[in-house]
Protein backbone atom coordinates (compact mmCIF):
# COMPACT_ATOMS: atom_id res chain seq x y z
CA UNK A 1 0.00 0.00 0.00
CA UNK A 2 1.53 3.28 -0.91
CA UNK A 3 -0.09 5.72 1.50
CA UNK A 4 0.57 9.48 -0.67
CA UNK A 5 -1.53 8.07 -3.37
CA UNK A 6 -4.39 7.78 -0.68
CA UNK A 7 -4.63 10.97 0.79
CA UNK A 8 -6.11 13.06 -1.28
CA UNK A 9 -8.72 9.82 -1.29
CA UNK A 10 -9.12 10.26 1.96
CA UNK A 11 -9.37 14.09 2.07
CA UNK A 12 -12.20 13.41 -0.35
CA UNK A 13 -14.12 11.10 1.35
CA UNK A 14 -14.05 12.80 4.75
CA UNK A 15 -14.72 16.32 3.47
CA UNK A 16 -18.51 14.58 2.05
CA UNK A 17 -19.11 12.40 5.27
CA UNK A 18 -18.56 15.65 6.95
CA UNK A 19 -21.11 17.39 5.14
CA UNK A 20 -23.34 14.53 4.65
CA UNK A 21 -23.58 13.89 9.00
CA UNK A 22 -25.04 17.53 8.91
CA UNK A 23 -28.27 16.24 7.48
CA UNK A 24 -28.55 12.29 8.53
CA UNK A 25 -28.63 13.43 12.26
CA UNK A 26 -27.31 11.94 15.46
CA UNK A 27 -26.90 8.29 16.27
CA UNK A 28 -24.33 5.91 17.94
CA UNK A 29 -23.44 3.96 14.30
CA UNK A 30 -22.53 7.05 12.85
CA UNK A 31 -20.53 7.70 15.85
CA UNK A 32 -18.15 4.62 14.99
CA UNK A 33 -18.10 5.17 11.81
CA UNK A 34 -16.61 8.65 12.69
CA UNK A 35 -14.02 6.91 14.88
CA UNK A 36 -13.14 4.69 12.06
CA UNK A 37 -12.38 7.95 9.39
CA UNK A 38 -10.56 9.22 11.90
CA UNK A 39 -8.53 6.18 12.77
CA UNK A 40 -7.99 5.71 9.07
CA UNK A 41 -6.75 8.99 7.85
CA UNK A 42 -4.25 8.70 10.85
CA UNK A 43 -3.08 5.44 9.73
CA UNK A 44 -2.57 7.27 6.39
CA UNK A 45 -1.51 10.48 7.46
CA UNK A 46 1.47 8.54 9.72
CA UNK A 47 2.42 5.88 7.13
CA UNK A 48 2.89 8.86 4.75
CA UNK A 49 5.30 10.71 7.31
CA UNK A 50 7.42 7.20 8.31
CA UNK A 51 7.66 5.81 4.59
CA UNK A 52 8.22 9.82 3.31
CA UNK A 53 9.34 11.46 6.33
CA UNK A 54 8.24 14.88 4.93
CA UNK A 55 5.30 17.48 5.17
CA UNK A 56 3.48 17.50 2.28
CA UNK A 57 0.78 20.38 1.30
CA UNK A 58 -1.61 17.11 1.38
CA UNK A 59 -1.00 16.18 4.76
CA UNK A 60 -1.27 18.99 5.91
CA UNK A 61 -4.84 19.31 4.37
CA UNK A 62 -5.75 15.91 5.61
CA UNK A 63 -4.95 16.81 9.20
CA UNK A 64 -6.44 20.19 9.06
CA UNK A 65 -9.76 17.78 7.57
CA UNK A 66 -9.24 15.31 11.03
CA UNK A 67 -9.44 18.04 13.35
CA UNK A 68 -12.89 18.62 11.53
CA UNK A 69 -13.73 15.26 12.31
CA UNK A 70 -12.92 15.48 16.21
CA UNK A 71 -15.14 18.34 16.32
CA UNK A 72 -17.97 16.56 14.55
CA UNK A 73 -16.92 13.89 16.76
CA UNK A 74 -17.28 15.73 20.09
CA UNK A 75 -20.63 16.97 19.12
CA UNK A 76 -21.82 13.20 18.38
CA UNK A 77 -20.78 12.33 22.10
CA UNK A 78 -22.60 15.44 23.26
CA UNK A 79 -25.64 14.31 21.28
CA UNK A 80 -25.65 10.80 21.16
CA UNK A 81 -23.93 9.52 24.41
CA UNK A 82 -25.25 12.50 26.47
CA UNK A 83 -24.30 15.81 27.68
CA UNK A 84 -22.50 14.30 30.88
CA UNK A 85 -19.50 14.07 29.24
CA UNK A 86 -19.03 17.64 29.19
CA UNK A 87 -19.03 20.28 31.97
CA UNK A 88 -19.12 23.85 30.71
CA UNK A 89 -20.00 27.62 32.16
CA UNK A 90 -22.98 28.59 29.56
CA UNK A 91 -24.80 26.71 27.37
CA UNK A 92 -22.99 25.11 24.36
CA UNK A 93 -22.89 27.19 20.72
CA UNK A 94 -21.29 25.56 17.75
CA UNK A 95 -18.49 27.77 17.80
CA UNK A 96 -17.68 26.42 21.67
CA UNK A 97 -16.89 23.21 19.77
CA UNK A 98 -14.67 24.82 17.80
CA UNK A 99 -13.08 26.65 20.49
CA UNK A 100 -12.96 23.24 22.10
CA UNK A 101 -10.74 22.00 19.36
CA UNK A 102 -8.61 24.73 18.74
CA UNK A 103 -7.85 24.85 22.57
CA UNK A 104 -6.66 21.50 22.84
CA UNK A 105 -4.61 21.81 19.63
CA UNK A 106 -2.66 24.74 21.55
CA UNK A 107 -2.21 22.44 24.74
CA UNK A 108 -1.44 19.98 21.93
CA UNK A 109 1.72 21.71 20.99
CA UNK A 110 2.55 23.38 24.55
CA UNK A 111 1.51 26.87 23.26
CA UNK A 112 -0.92 27.47 26.29
CA UNK A 113 1.22 25.17 29.07
CA UNK A 114 1.86 27.81 30.82
CA UNK A 115 -1.61 28.72 30.93
CA UNK A 116 -2.12 25.71 32.04
CA UNK A 117 0.68 26.08 34.73
CA UNK A 118 -1.02 29.22 36.04
CA UNK A 119 -4.32 28.04 36.23
CA UNK A 120 -6.04 29.88 33.50
CA UNK A 121 -9.04 28.53 31.69
CA UNK A 122 -10.17 29.74 28.71
CA UNK A 123 -12.62 27.64 27.01
CA UNK A 124 -16.24 27.26 27.71
CA UNK A 125 -16.70 23.73 27.04
CA UNK A 126 -14.22 20.68 29.46
CA UNK A 127 -14.56 17.05 29.10
CA UNK A 128 -16.03 15.32 32.30
CA UNK A 129 -15.83 11.68 31.07
CA UNK A 130 -13.92 8.97 29.93
CA UNK A 131 -15.06 9.03 26.49
CA UNK A 132 -14.69 12.71 26.04
CA UNK A 133 -11.60 12.58 27.49
CA UNK A 134 -10.35 9.75 25.24
CA UNK A 135 -11.33 11.82 22.26
CA UNK A 136 -9.38 14.72 22.94
CA UNK A 137 -6.64 12.18 24.04
CA UNK A 138 -6.46 10.34 20.49
CA UNK A 139 -6.14 14.14 18.89
CA UNK A 140 -3.36 15.40 20.86
CA UNK A 141 -1.39 12.41 19.91
CA UNK A 142 -2.38 13.01 16.28
CA UNK A 143 -1.06 16.40 16.50
CA UNK A 144 1.81 15.97 18.19
CA UNK A 145 3.36 13.53 16.03
CA UNK A 146 1.96 15.77 13.11
CA UNK A 147 3.97 18.84 15.03
CA UNK A 148 6.93 16.25 15.32
CA UNK A 149 7.21 15.38 12.02
CA UNK A 150 6.89 19.54 10.80
CA UNK A 151 9.41 20.04 13.49
CA UNK A 152 12.02 17.84 12.31
CA UNK A 153 11.46 18.43 8.51
CA UNK A 154 11.83 22.17 8.95
CA UNK A 155 15.31 21.58 10.85
CA UNK A 156 16.64 19.68 8.45
CA UNK A 157 15.58 22.14 5.59
CA UNK A 158 16.90 25.19 7.81
CA UNK A 159 20.34 23.42 8.39
CA UNK A 160 19.95 23.02 4.30
CA UNK A 161 19.65 26.45 3.71
CA UNK A 162 22.06 28.03 6.64
CA UNK A 163 25.37 26.17 7.20
CA UNK A 164 25.54 27.70 10.39
CA UNK A 165 21.99 26.43 11.58
CA UNK A 166 23.25 23.54 12.81
CA UNK A 167 25.39 25.50 14.49
CA UNK A 168 23.27 27.53 16.11
CA UNK A 169 20.83 24.93 17.11
CA UNK A 170 24.14 22.83 18.86
CA UNK A 171 24.99 26.26 20.99
CA UNK A 172 21.29 26.83 22.23
CA UNK A 173 21.78 23.18 23.09
CA UNK A 174 24.95 23.78 24.87
CA UNK A 175 23.38 26.13 26.35
CA UNK A 176 20.27 24.79 27.91
CA UNK A 177 21.35 21.20 28.35
CA UNK A 178 24.57 21.44 30.40
CA UNK A 179 25.08 20.51 34.54
CA UNK A 180 25.04 24.24 34.52
CA UNK A 181 21.91 24.96 33.59
CA UNK A 182 20.58 21.95 35.02
CA UNK A 183 21.85 22.18 38.31
CA UNK A 184 20.39 25.83 38.88
CA UNK A 185 16.82 24.64 37.33
CA UNK A 186 17.24 21.90 40.21
CA UNK A 187 18.19 24.51 42.97
CA UNK A 188 15.45 26.53 42.13
CA UNK A 189 13.14 23.83 42.36
CA UNK A 190 14.22 22.15 45.47
CA UNK A 191 14.50 26.12 46.74
CA UNK A 192 11.20 26.79 46.36
CA UNK A 193 9.65 23.88 47.42
CA UNK A 194 11.69 24.06 50.84
CA UNK A 195 10.65 27.99 51.45
CA UNK A 196 7.22 26.46 50.41
CA UNK A 197 7.25 23.93 52.98
CA UNK A 198 8.94 26.00 55.72
CA UNK A 199 6.19 28.85 55.50
CA UNK A 200 3.15 26.02 55.70
CA UNK A 201 5.06 25.02 58.91
CA UNK A 202 5.51 28.40 60.09
CA UNK A 203 1.68 29.56 59.96
CA UNK A 204 0.67 26.41 61.93
CA UNK A 205 3.82 26.95 63.84
CA UNK A 206 4.70 22.95 63.38
CA UNK A 207 1.71 21.59 65.28
CA UNK A 208 0.05 19.37 62.62
CA UNK A 209 -0.36 15.75 62.62
CA UNK A 210 1.81 13.36 61.71
CA UNK A 211 0.05 12.46 58.20
CA UNK A 212 0.19 15.79 57.32
CA UNK A 213 3.92 16.30 57.80
CA UNK A 214 3.90 12.85 55.53
CA UNK A 215 2.10 14.71 52.83
CA UNK A 216 3.61 17.63 52.74
CA UNK A 217 7.04 16.40 52.69
CA UNK A 218 6.02 14.09 50.12
CA UNK A 219 5.64 17.46 47.51
CA UNK A 220 9.21 17.57 47.95
CA UNK A 221 9.14 14.77 45.17
CA UNK A 222 5.99 14.67 44.03
CA UNK A 223 6.09 17.82 42.66
CA UNK A 224 9.28 17.84 40.43
CA UNK A 225 8.01 14.29 39.17
CA UNK A 226 4.32 15.26 38.30
CA UNK A 227 6.14 18.35 36.46
CA UNK A 228 8.20 15.90 34.62
CA UNK A 229 5.37 13.59 33.63
CA UNK A 230 3.38 16.28 32.60
CA UNK A 231 6.54 17.16 29.66
CA UNK A 232 6.86 13.44 28.97
CA UNK A 233 2.76 12.94 28.72
CA UNK A 234 3.12 12.61 24.82
CA UNK A 235 -1.12 12.99 24.74
CA UNK A 236 -1.47 15.38 27.20
CA UNK A 237 -3.48 12.51 29.55
CA UNK A 238 -2.62 14.42 32.69
CA UNK A 239 -4.22 18.13 31.32
CA UNK A 240 -6.88 16.11 29.94
CA UNK A 241 -8.22 13.65 32.86
CA UNK A 242 -7.03 16.51 35.37
CA UNK A 243 -4.47 13.99 36.88
CA UNK A 244 -2.16 15.52 39.95
CA UNK A 245 0.35 13.71 41.87
CA UNK A 246 1.06 16.52 44.33
CA UNK A 247 -0.87 18.50 46.91
CA UNK A 248 0.39 22.20 46.52
CA UNK A 249 -1.40 24.80 45.62
CA UNK A 250 -1.23 26.65 42.12
CA UNK A 251 0.59 30.14 43.04
CA UNK A 252 2.69 32.66 40.76
CA UNK A 253 5.42 31.44 42.00
CA UNK A 254 5.01 28.11 42.23
CA UNK A 255 3.31 28.52 38.01
CA UNK A 256 7.12 30.21 37.26
CA UNK A 257 9.12 27.64 38.38
CA UNK A 258 7.47 25.11 37.04
CA UNK A 259 7.17 26.64 33.04
CA UNK A 260 11.07 27.32 34.41
CA UNK A 261 11.42 23.65 34.85
CA UNK A 262 9.48 22.38 32.21
CA UNK A 263 10.87 24.19 29.46
CA UNK A 264 13.90 22.85 30.52
CA UNK A 265 13.20 19.11 30.51
CA UNK A 266 11.51 19.45 27.51
CA UNK A 267 14.62 19.82 25.91
CA UNK A 268 16.22 17.07 26.86
CA UNK A 269 13.00 15.17 26.41
CA UNK A 270 13.29 16.29 22.60
CA UNK A 271 16.47 14.29 22.38
CA UNK A 272 15.06 11.40 24.30
CA UNK A 273 12.28 10.71 21.57
CA UNK A 274 14.48 11.17 18.95
CA UNK A 275 16.72 8.72 19.56
CA UNK A 276 13.60 6.10 20.85
CA UNK A 277 12.43 7.38 17.29
CA UNK A 278 14.90 5.97 15.98
CA UNK A 279 15.81 2.92 17.71
CA UNK A 280 12.20 1.79 17.22
CA UNK A 281 11.38 2.95 13.78
CA UNK A 282 14.90 1.49 12.63
CA UNK A 283 15.73 5.77 10.66
CA UNK A 284 11.78 5.44 8.93
CA UNK A 285 10.68 9.14 8.51
CA UNK A 286 13.88 10.65 8.82
CA UNK A 287 15.01 12.18 5.77
CA UNK A 288 19.17 11.34 3.53
CA UNK A 289 20.22 14.50 4.59
CA UNK A 290 19.07 13.59 8.37
CA UNK A 291 20.27 9.83 8.58
CA UNK A 292 23.69 11.31 7.09
CA UNK A 293 23.87 13.73 9.60
CA UNK A 294 23.44 10.89 12.37
CA UNK A 295 25.91 8.64 10.99
CA UNK A 296 28.79 10.95 11.96
CA UNK A 297 27.13 12.77 14.77
CA UNK A 298 29.39 12.14 18.18
CA UNK A 299 25.86 12.67 20.06
CA UNK A 300 24.49 8.84 19.10
CA UNK A 301 25.40 5.57 19.95
CA UNK A 302 27.19 3.10 17.34
CA UNK A 303 24.12 1.55 17.68
CA UNK A 304 22.16 3.85 16.26
CA UNK A 305 24.87 5.64 13.88
CA UNK A 306 24.67 1.76 11.94
CA UNK A 307 20.79 1.93 12.08
CA UNK A 308 20.62 5.32 10.58
CA UNK A 309 23.39 3.85 7.91
CA UNK A 310 21.65 0.41 6.96
CA UNK A 311 18.31 2.74 6.42
CA UNK A 312 20.30 5.32 4.07
CA UNK A 313 21.80 1.90 1.94
CA UNK A 314 19.03 1.92 0.06
CA UNK A 315 20.20 5.33 -1.71
CA UNK A 316 22.64 5.17 -4.32
CA UNK A 317 24.78 7.87 -2.89
CA UNK A 318 24.66 7.00 0.92
CA UNK A 319 28.52 6.58 0.97
CA UNK A 320 29.46 9.78 -0.59
CA UNK A 321 27.24 11.65 2.11
CA UNK A 322 28.39 9.93 5.02
CA UNK A 323 32.03 9.58 4.21
CA UNK A 324 33.28 13.23 4.15
CA UNK A 325 31.97 13.63 7.63
CA UNK A 326 33.75 10.25 8.77
CA UNK A 327 36.71 11.30 7.65
CA UNK A 328 37.09 14.52 9.27
CA UNK A 329 35.90 12.53 12.83
CA UNK A 330 38.35 10.69 12.70
CA UNK A 331 40.41 14.04 13.82
CA UNK A 332 38.98 13.71 17.01
CA UNK A 333 40.85 11.20 18.92
CA UNK A 334 37.17 9.94 20.91
CA UNK A 335 34.83 9.93 18.09
CA UNK A 336 37.79 7.62 16.05
CA UNK A 337 36.91 4.01 17.32
CA UNK A 338 32.93 4.89 16.89
CA UNK A 339 33.76 5.62 13.20
CA UNK A 340 35.67 2.52 12.47
CA UNK A 341 33.18 0.81 13.00
CA UNK A 342 30.63 2.77 10.43
CA UNK A 343 33.29 2.44 7.91
CA UNK A 344 33.69 -1.68 8.44
CA UNK A 345 29.49 -1.63 8.01
CA UNK A 346 30.05 0.72 4.91
CA UNK A 347 32.66 -1.76 3.82
CA UNK A 348 34.07 -1.58 -0.12
CA UNK A 349 32.94 2.03 -1.27
CA UNK A 350 34.73 3.23 1.79
CA UNK A 351 38.28 2.13 0.50
CA UNK A 352 38.68 5.12 -2.39
CA UNK A 353 37.67 7.83 0.22
CA UNK A 354 39.75 6.15 2.74
CA UNK A 355 43.29 5.65 0.68
CA UNK A 356 42.64 9.52 -0.45
CA UNK A 357 42.88 10.92 3.37
CA UNK A 358 45.99 8.83 3.73
CA UNK A 359 47.83 11.93 2.44
CA UNK A 360 46.33 13.76 5.29
CA UNK A 361 46.38 14.05 8.92
CA UNK A 362 49.06 12.89 11.71
CA UNK A 363 50.27 9.76 11.99
CA UNK A 364 48.11 8.49 14.56
CA UNK A 365 45.08 8.73 12.04
CA UNK A 366 47.26 7.16 9.25
CA UNK A 367 47.71 4.61 11.37
CA UNK A 368 44.18 4.05 12.27
CA UNK A 369 43.00 4.51 8.64
CA UNK A 370 45.35 1.78 7.62
CA UNK A 371 43.87 -0.57 10.18
CA UNK A 372 40.60 -0.23 9.12
CA UNK A 373 41.56 -0.49 5.09
CA UNK A 374 42.74 -3.84 6.59
CA UNK A 375 39.65 -5.05 8.39
CA UNK A 376 37.40 -3.81 5.01
CA UNK A 377 39.85 -6.21 2.54
CA UNK A 378 43.43 -7.29 4.22
CA UNK A 379 44.02 -7.08 -0.15
CA UNK A 380 43.29 -3.92 -0.48
CA UNK A 381 46.25 -2.75 -2.89
CA UNK A 382 44.93 -4.28 -4.93
CA UNK A 383 40.26 -3.18 -4.66
CA UNK A 384 38.97 -1.04 -7.45
CA UNK A 385 38.60 1.95 -4.49
CA UNK A 386 42.63 1.83 -4.71
CA UNK A 387 42.54 1.90 -8.41
CA UNK A 388 40.02 4.94 -7.95
CA UNK A 389 42.12 6.72 -5.59
CA UNK A 390 45.79 7.07 -7.80
CA UNK A 391 45.48 10.40 -9.12
CA UNK A 392 44.30 11.79 -5.85
CA UNK A 393 47.87 10.56 -4.40
CA UNK A 394 49.58 11.29 -7.14
CA UNK A 395 48.57 15.04 -6.38
CA UNK A 396 49.97 14.44 -2.62
CA UNK A 397 53.18 14.38 -4.08
CA UNK A 398 53.27 17.75 -4.63
CA UNK A 399 53.01 18.03 -0.93
CA UNK A 400 55.20 20.66 0.59
CA UNK A 401 56.14 18.01 3.98
CA UNK A 402 58.76 15.81 2.76
CA UNK A 403 57.41 13.01 4.81
CA UNK A 404 53.61 12.86 3.26
CA UNK A 405 55.52 12.60 -0.40
CA UNK A 406 57.79 10.28 1.21
CA UNK A 407 54.85 8.08 2.74
CA UNK A 408 52.32 8.69 -0.79
CA UNK A 409 55.36 7.29 -2.60
CA UNK A 410 55.08 3.87 -0.73
CA UNK A 411 51.34 3.89 -1.00
CA UNK A 412 51.46 4.14 -4.48
CA UNK A 413 54.43 1.81 -4.92
CA UNK A 414 52.21 -1.06 -3.19
CA UNK A 415 49.10 -0.31 -4.86
CA UNK A 416 50.58 -0.02 -8.58
CA UNK A 417 54.58 -0.41 -8.98
CA UNK A 418 53.53 0.73 -12.17
CA UNK A 419 51.49 3.86 -11.80
CA UNK A 420 53.20 6.66 -13.44
CA UNK A 421 52.37 4.91 -16.83
CA UNK A 422 48.35 4.13 -15.78
CA UNK A 423 46.38 6.23 -17.95
CA UNK A 424 43.94 7.65 -14.63
CA UNK A 425 47.19 9.52 -14.00
CA UNK A 426 46.72 12.38 -16.03
CA UNK A 427 43.92 13.19 -14.32
CA UNK A 428 46.18 14.53 -11.67
CA UNK A 429 48.42 16.33 -14.09
CA UNK A 430 46.55 19.91 -14.43
CA UNK A 431 47.10 19.89 -10.14
CA UNK A 432 50.81 19.38 -10.47
CA UNK A 433 51.26 21.61 -13.47
CA UNK A 434 49.38 24.25 -11.10
CA UNK A 435 51.85 23.24 -8.25
CA UNK A 436 54.74 24.61 -10.33
CA UNK A 437 53.17 27.81 -9.82
CA UNK A 438 53.28 27.39 -5.78
CA UNK A 439 55.29 30.30 -4.22
CA UNK A 440 56.74 27.58 -2.11
CA UNK A 441 60.45 26.09 -2.93
CA UNK A 442 59.22 22.88 -1.94
CA UNK A 443 56.12 22.12 -3.60
CA UNK A 444 57.49 23.59 -6.70
CA UNK A 445 59.70 21.04 -6.69
CA UNK A 446 58.06 17.86 -5.64
CA UNK A 447 55.87 18.94 -8.21
CA UNK A 448 58.39 18.81 -10.74
CA UNK A 449 59.81 15.46 -9.47
CA UNK A 450 56.72 13.93 -10.04
CA UNK A 451 56.20 15.03 -13.63
CA UNK A 452 59.64 13.52 -13.91
CA UNK A 453 58.28 10.40 -13.22
CA UNK A 454 55.00 10.47 -14.98
CA UNK A 455 56.78 11.19 -18.37
CA UNK A 456 54.95 11.18 -21.77
CA UNK A 457 51.43 11.61 -19.82
CA UNK A 458 52.30 14.61 -18.18
CA UNK A 459 52.44 16.57 -21.55
CA UNK A 460 50.25 19.55 -20.60
CA UNK A 461 52.69 20.48 -17.72
CA UNK A 462 55.47 21.57 -20.35
CA UNK A 463 54.59 25.15 -20.34
CA UNK A 464 55.07 25.29 -16.73
CA UNK A 465 58.43 23.57 -16.25
CA UNK A 466 59.89 25.50 -18.81
CA UNK A 467 59.38 28.70 -16.71
CA UNK A 468 60.23 26.57 -14.05
CA UNK A 469 63.72 26.45 -16.03
CA UNK A 470 64.40 30.02 -14.62
CA UNK A 471 63.33 29.52 -11.29
CA UNK A 472 65.24 31.67 -8.22
CA UNK A 473 66.11 27.72 -6.66
CA UNK A 474 68.52 25.32 -8.39
CA UNK A 475 66.80 22.52 -7.08
CA UNK A 476 63.13 23.61 -8.58
CA UNK A 477 65.40 24.48 -12.25
CA UNK A 478 67.01 20.82 -11.97
CA UNK A 479 63.85 18.79 -11.26
CA UNK A 480 62.01 20.72 -14.03
CA UNK A 481 65.30 20.18 -16.53
CA UNK A 482 64.47 16.18 -15.88
CA UNK A 483 60.94 16.45 -16.19
CA UNK A 484 60.99 17.75 -19.37
CA UNK A 485 63.76 15.60 -20.88
CA UNK A 486 61.36 12.41 -18.63
CA UNK A 487 58.11 14.23 -20.53
CA UNK A 488 59.96 15.17 -24.14
CA UNK A 489 63.10 15.26 -24.64
CA UNK A 490 62.84 17.54 -27.65
CA UNK A 491 60.63 20.11 -25.68
CA UNK A 492 62.58 23.18 -27.16
CA UNK A 493 60.94 22.65 -30.58
CA UNK A 494 57.37 22.73 -28.92
CA UNK A 495 54.88 25.65 -28.71
CA UNK A 496 54.69 25.63 -25.01
CA UNK A 497 58.82 26.40 -25.10
CA UNK A 498 57.74 29.35 -27.33
CA UNK A 499 54.60 30.64 -25.42
CA UNK A 500 56.92 30.56 -22.41
CA UNK A 501 59.48 33.32 -24.51
CA UNK A 502 57.76 36.09 -22.51
CA UNK A 503 58.28 35.14 -19.46
CA UNK A 504 62.12 33.89 -19.72
CA UNK A 505 62.31 37.30 -21.27
CA UNK A 506 61.46 39.04 -18.03
CA UNK A 507 63.86 36.73 -15.92
CA UNK A 508 67.08 38.50 -18.30
CA UNK A 509 66.11 41.26 -15.64
CA UNK A 510 66.15 39.44 -12.44
CA UNK A 511 68.52 40.70 -9.87
CA UNK A 512 69.58 37.28 -9.28
CA UNK A 513 72.78 36.63 -11.68
CA UNK A 514 72.03 32.91 -11.62
CA UNK A 515 68.14 33.70 -12.95
CA UNK A 516 69.37 35.69 -15.61
CA UNK A 517 71.96 33.29 -16.95
CA UNK A 518 69.01 30.47 -16.58
CA UNK A 519 66.90 32.18 -18.49
CA UNK A 520 69.43 33.04 -21.11
CA UNK A 521 70.54 29.36 -21.61
CA UNK A 522 66.62 28.63 -21.89
CA UNK A 523 66.25 31.05 -24.84
CA UNK A 524 69.04 30.23 -26.43
CA UNK A 525 68.34 26.20 -26.32
CA UNK A 526 64.52 27.23 -28.01
CA UNK A 527 66.28 29.21 -30.69
CA UNK A 528 69.14 31.70 -30.95
CA UNK A 529 67.11 33.95 -33.02
CA UNK A 530 64.49 34.06 -30.22
CA UNK A 531 64.99 37.88 -29.79
CA UNK A 532 63.33 38.36 -33.28
CA UNK A 533 60.19 36.17 -32.08
CA UNK A 534 56.71 37.64 -31.26
CA UNK A 535 57.00 36.66 -27.79
CA UNK A 536 59.92 38.87 -27.33
CA UNK A 537 58.61 41.67 -28.91
CA UNK A 538 55.40 41.58 -26.39
CA UNK A 539 57.75 42.42 -23.76
CA UNK A 540 59.37 45.60 -25.03
CA UNK A 541 56.17 47.75 -23.07
CA UNK A 542 57.63 46.03 -20.02
CA UNK A 543 61.02 46.32 -20.86
CA UNK A 544 60.74 50.25 -21.44
CA UNK A 545 59.27 50.59 -18.24
CA UNK A 546 61.85 48.43 -16.05
CA UNK A 547 64.97 50.43 -17.56
CA UNK A 548 63.78 53.71 -16.13
CA UNK A 549 61.64 52.33 -13.00
CA UNK A 550 63.22 49.31 -11.68
CA UNK A 551 64.13 48.53 -8.34
CA UNK A 552 67.76 48.83 -9.02
CA UNK A 553 70.42 50.18 -11.07
CA UNK A 554 71.45 45.76 -12.24
CA UNK A 555 67.88 45.43 -13.07
CA UNK A 556 67.70 48.71 -15.06
CA UNK A 557 70.81 48.09 -16.44
CA UNK A 558 69.70 44.28 -17.50
CA UNK A 559 66.04 45.55 -19.05
CA UNK A 560 68.32 48.41 -21.15
CA UNK A 561 70.79 45.36 -22.10
CA UNK A 562 67.74 43.75 -23.55
CA UNK A 563 65.68 45.93 -24.72
CA UNK A 564 68.85 46.89 -27.08
CA UNK A 565 68.88 43.37 -28.28
CA UNK A 566 65.02 42.73 -28.88
CA UNK A 567 64.46 46.52 -30.77
CA UNK A 568 67.74 48.81 -30.61
CA UNK A 569 65.59 51.68 -32.24
CA UNK A 570 62.89 51.59 -29.07
CA UNK A 571 65.90 51.24 -26.33
CA UNK A 572 67.43 54.56 -28.48
CA UNK A 573 64.24 56.24 -28.24
CA UNK A 574 63.23 55.90 -24.70
CA UNK A 575 67.18 56.72 -23.76
CA UNK A 576 66.75 60.09 -25.40
CA UNK A 577 63.47 60.54 -23.60
CA UNK A 578 65.17 60.32 -20.40
CA UNK A 579 68.01 62.87 -21.31
CA UNK A 580 65.49 65.26 -22.91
Amino acid sequence: MKPDKHIKPAIILSLIYIIGILFLGNHIFFLCITACIIFLNFYISLSFLLKQGKITSGIILLNLVQLLLFCRLHIQIYNTLGPSHYSWNSLPRWYDWAELIGVHVLRAVDVIDFMEAYGIRIQNIRNQSISSGLALFAMHIMVDIFILGALFNALSRWSKKSPTAIQFMEEVEKTVISPKTFLFAGIMVVGYIMGYIFEYLSVYSFKMPLNVYRRLFSNFFLWPLDNFLRVADFGDAFQIFGWRLHSMKTTLNSATVAVYFRFIIGFYMIGIVNHFYLRILGGQGKTVDDLASICVSHKYSVEERLIALRALKKFDSYAELVIPGLISSMEDEEMRYDSAEIFLEIGQPAIHSLIESLAAGDADIRDAIHEILEKIDPDWPRSKGACQAIPHLVKSLADDRGHVRFFVAGILEKIDPHWPRRETVRQAVPHLAKSLEDRRQDVRFAAACTLEKIGPLAERAVFRLVKVLADEHEDARNAAAGALESIRPRWQKTEDACFAIPHLVEMLIHESKDVRNAASDVLEKISPKWHQSGGARSTIPYLTTMQTYGENETMRQAARNVLKRIDPAAESEAGGSING
